[in-house]
């Protein structure tokens, strides 16, 4: 028995990864998909040429547009493989767009904001908000609601955490703080999560991609099984790459 055509041609299967997790699917066909397809193509160029050095940028500079980059492709993307209707669409072309202009920001403001660290203007305060914002939706859309509950409620005791009784009470913070610290500098949504997803993660995912679409994983796969390994146990070994 063939075990990877069974499982490939099993519906329930392809339904359920599809439910799931729709990055398991490719570029939609359309005009939508093939835009889509250039913004992944562009951000792959982009964190090609930095870990290369052949563009070197400030460590905060860097994990923004890296940010705004995921925000741009993973918000309609996700909504395109998903087929959700026109409303949905647009929000999601409208929340990609927007993380997008957030790096741009933060690039362009970036030694203005150091000069002004603790003293943020009120378009900063603005675009944090949208920033914070933006990344709970996104983590809402593809890991679904728990890790979004989880962090938003982390995120108001920063708020509430002055009213609460003995050792879970703290000192409180000012909203200015708690954005400035959330959504601008090295820690909060840009921390050192971000920083390992933008140097190594992305670059071991994006060649990963290309020696799996070269067949060298198909490679592999055929040289452990050409070994003598019993039927059995090809079975297992299947199974287990599979899974």
């Amino acid at each position: 028995m063939n075990i990877n055509q069974n499982i490939s041609d099993n519906p329930a299967d392809k339904d359920s990864a599809g439910f799931y997790d729709p990055s398991t699917q490719s570029f939609p066909t359309s005009l939508e998909g093939k835009v889509l397809f250039y913004i992944a193509i562009a951000f792959s160029v982009f964190q090609v040429i930095t870990a290369a050095h052949l563009l070197d940028l400030p460590s905060q500079i860097l994990r923004a547009v890296h940010v705004g980059f995921l925000g741009l492709l993973g918000f309609p993307l996700v909504c395109a493989l998903k087929k959700q209707n026109s409303l949905f669409k647009i929000l999601s072309w409208g929340a990609g767009i927007l993380s997008l202009v957030i790096a741009i920001y933060q690039t362009i403001e970036y030694t203005p904001l150091i000069t002004r660290y603790g003293d943020l203007l009120p378009t900063d305060i603005f675009f944090g908000v949208i920033a914070l914002i933006l990344v709970l939706s996104a983590a809402w859309i593809v890991m679904g609601y728990a890790l979004t509950l989880i962090a938003s409620i982390f995120l108001s005791y920063c708020f509430f955490g002055k009213y609460l009784p003995g050792i879970f009470q703290h000192r409180g913070y000012d909203f200015r703080q708690i954005i400035e610290h959330m959504s601008y500098g090295t820690e909060g949504i840009y921390g050192i999560p971000i920083y390992v997803s933008c140097t190594f993660v992305f670059l071991f995912i994006l060649f990963g991609s290309f020696l799996e679409r070269a067949g060298m994983i198909k490679l592999f796969n055929d040289v452990a099984l050409g070994l003598g390994i019993h039927e059995e146990a090809q079975r297992k070994f299947v199974l287990l790459h599979l899974h």
